[in-house]
């Protein structure tokens, strides 16, 4: 499973960087990093949050937008030069709007269910992070946020929890065969 996921991870990364690059190449050469594009996708991200279950339209249009920059800021990055910073600076602000969009979900629906999932998203994340980004893990932000702006809520916590459970247990699953190996 991992393999496969990785492969197509990497797979999307190159198709993305080959179609893109001409629509970044400008950016780069006027000075803009990955960086900066990460910060725009983070504040157009919290801005559709901000809309969500106030004005569909323009929860859709920063949405968008927020999706948009996040898939050009990896490009730009693999154009110039991929540091640290930003590679933390940008799974982080994925984490955070993630995290955003299924609290003000709960906020409204007030569905129990609803911070449930957002217990397993955290745990999912935090594992990764502890393994040192070595734990498998399907990430759930993009896929919530489409299902949001087609206006399928339910479904779309439902799959975040779901997705989120099944994380939780490749990475338990990864843990263990690491034990197994370790063991003399």
């Amino acid at each position: 499973m991992k393999l496969k996921t990785l492969h197509f991870l990497e797979q999307n990364r190159r198709l993305r960087s080959h179609k893109l690059k001409e629509l970044v190449q400008p950016l780069k050469d006027v000075g803009i990093t990955a960086n900066h594009l990460t910060l725009l996708s983070f504040i157009c991200g919290l801005v559709a949050i901000y809309y969500l279950f106030e004005d569909h339209r323009l929860f859709v249009i920063f949405g968008l937008i927020h999706l948009f920059f996040d898939s050009i800021d990896g490009v730009l990055a693999r154009l110039t030069k991929i540091t640290d910073f930003g590679k933390y600076f940008d799974f982080f602000t994925d984490r955070i709007i993630t995290i955003a969009l299924l609290t003000k979900t709960y906020l409204v629906v007030d569905e129990s269910i609803v911070i449930i999932i957002l217990m397993f998203t955290i745990i999912t994340e935090a594992l990764y992070v502890f393994s040192d980004f070595q734990y498998p893990i399907l990430f759930i932000r993009t896929t919530v946020m489409i299902l949001f702006m087609l206006n399928i809520i339910t479904v779309g916590y439902w799959v975040a929890g779901i997705i989120s459970l099944y994380s939780i247990i490749l990475q338990v699953n990864r843990y263990w065969e690491l034990q197994v190996a370790n063991e003399p």
